[in-house]
């Protein structure tokens, strides 16, 4: 049996090309709704869980497929994995660090609350729901706007956070060009902050907008060592030589 771990769209494709049996797991119920035609299902795990599941389903292969930025989901599920001495690959989008005019690059959430505690103006963020309590408290008398997966969730937490409905854009991305600087233009963005979530999360499109609209924008990056690999390729280089 073949675990596994999803969390973006780069796992839809994947169990499109795997033919063996397989089970795919996301971390909530939000992503069990997007990979519902997959069979994905929410389970939460930490190490000693992961564990459990590797033997339980009695797994042969873990395909990690998370989030670019899921690092402490892919520290633990290297672990189990070794623990219970099963192949673990991790796919890895294509990224890359992009310099260039109004492109502003840190390497962490922290650089990025210090940026912003001396930046004045309307920011709008497509970082996800996780991190806001963190942008929120540098604040201040700035606008802060925050693009969200559509759903109760995401929409719950931010309302726990104290951000207003009026500050928040929900919508299941990735999103176009087009559809970003009609964002941006729109709510009179000075600065978009974003991840670099690579050519599958839509990172270039944002690059773009930002070029054609002429804003600055603020670029998280966490990168590992990237082995350019297309998610076909992956399959083919990284997990068929596993399963044959």
């Amino acid at each position: 049996m073949i675990w596994i771990i999803g969390g973006n769209s780069d796992a839809r494709i994947l169990t499109s090309l795997i033919k063996e049996p397989y089970l795919l797991t996301t971390a909530t119920k939000d992503g069990e709704k997007f990979y519902w035609n997959q069979g994905g299902f929410e389970k939460k795990m930490n190490y000693i869980q992961m564990v459990k599941f590797i033997e339980d389903e009695k797994i042969n292969l873990c395909v990690d497929a998370s989030h670019p930025f899921a690092k402490v989901v892919s520290k633990q599920a290297e672990k189990a994995c070794q623990k219970c001495s099963i192949n673990y690959v991790r796919f890895e989008r294509e990224r890359e660090i992009i310099e260039g005019k109004n492109i502003i690059n840190v390497f962490s959430y922290d650089e990025a609350s210090n940026y912003l505690k001396t930046f004045k103006g309307t920011a709008f963020f497509t970082t996800g729901s996780n991190r806001v309590l963190d942008f929120e408290k540098v604040r201040g008398e700035n606008r802060f706007i925050y693009r969200i997966l559509i759903t109760s969730t995401s929409v719950k937490k931010l309302e726990e956070i104290g951000v207003s409905i009026k500050d928040m854009v929900g919508i299941l991305g990735p999103v176009s060009k087009d559809l970003n600087k009609a964002f941006l233009q729109n709510y009179k963005a000075d600065i978009l902050v974003t991840k670099n979530s690579g050519l599958s999360g839509g990172f270039y499109e944002k690059i773009e907008a930002c070029k054609e609209i002429g804003i600055k924008i603020l670029v998280i990056n966490d990168l590992n060592e990237n082995e350019k690999l297309s998610i076909e390729d992956f399959y083919k280089e990284k997990i068929l030589p596993l399963i044959k």
